[in-house]
């Protein structure tokens, strides 16, 4: 294991510093071309980029072929948690998959920080329980459930290709039809405001949403949470799956601003309830307490 974590944190050093002389196509291209062999086909222990956590990498995984080549899912958005998270502070990772970045996270905020991390997929949440494993000095806490607007239950659709994924209803229709098989996971619904007060009301720093459109109602349910402790929040919106979920951008923006949340994209440009979104767009989105 000591050999592969070596070896990979060999590969992403050369992968970030070909950075300097080819495009991000051609540089990723390459490198997949160039480790194929060494990869094979079982999972890997690597490390992620400039801390000390490590994470269980399937190399036929898309997202996590990426993190064994690169060390990061998502640099852009990873180089603004590194820019944001300080030793000490409370983390939401909500859509946590199986913990690429809620391990990041626990490494950014310490000892003295804690990561409150959901995710319902139970695949991934087993393999996110794996990766906690391999850093036992992080303060990471895993709750198995979906977050939603009211507590219950849901229907989660996971495809045969991607079991640590989860899909709306909507996606998982597309994916039938196309021939994929894709089945339906029961999962439980819990609310965020009724987590914090579960964990004691924890001041509450930072939240990162991924969940698929389903990010309004996961807002509605910790407006409570929202309001006493001001969080940043960063947080993907599709406007088309946004739409399968039953809402629009319009619902997200009023919500957050509601409660005194001004949204802005990655370059620092304000984006309001009156935006329209390119079709098909996944944007990554910054609500920032004023």
């Amino acid at each position: 294991m000591m050999y592969d974590v070596l070896m990979l944190t060999l590969i992403q050093r050369i992968y970030q510093i070909s950075e300097r002389f080819l495009p991000i196509r051609g540089r990723y291209r390459a490198m997949q071309a160039l480790v194929r062999p060494f990869l094979g086909t079982q999972n890997r222990v690597c490390s992620l980029f400039r801390t000390s956590a490590r994470i269980w990498a399937d190399p036929a995984d898309a997202i996590e072929r990426a993190v064994l080549l690169t060390g990061v899912w998502e640099k852009r958005e990873t180089d603004f948690f590194d820019s944001m998270l300080k030793p000490g502070m409370n983390v939401m990772d909500i859509g946590a998959h199986a913990g690429i970045h809620s391990m990041r996270f626990g490494y950014l905020v310490g000892r003295s920080g804690v990561v409150y991390s959901f995710e319902p997929n139970p695949d991934a949440a087993a393999r996110f329980r794996k990766n906690t494993e391999l850093n036992p000095h992080l303060n990471i806490r895993l709750t198995e459930s979906a977050l939603g607007s009211q507590a219950g239950s849901a229907n989660i659709f996971v495809a045969s290709r991607n079991k640590i994924g989860c899909m709306l209803k909507g996606q998982a229709e597309v994916s039938e039809a196309s021939g994929e098989s894709v089945a339906a996971v029961l999962v439980p619904v819990v609310t965020l405001d009724s987590m914090w007060r579960e964990f004691g009301q924890p001041r509450i720093d930072f939240i990162k949403i991924d969940v698929e459109g389903y990010e309004y109602h996961v807002l509605k349910g910790g407006l409570e949470l929202l309001a006493s402790c001001r969080p940043v929040i960063c947080f993907e919106h599709s406007e088309v799956y946004a739409r399968m979920s039953g809402i629009g951008w319009s619902d997200i923006a009023r919500t957050l601003n509601h409660v005194g949340y001004a949204i802005f994209d990655m370059n620092g440009n304000e984006v309001t309830e009156s935006f329209t979104f390119s079709s098909g767009a996944n944007v990554d989105l910054i609500a920032r307490p004023v």
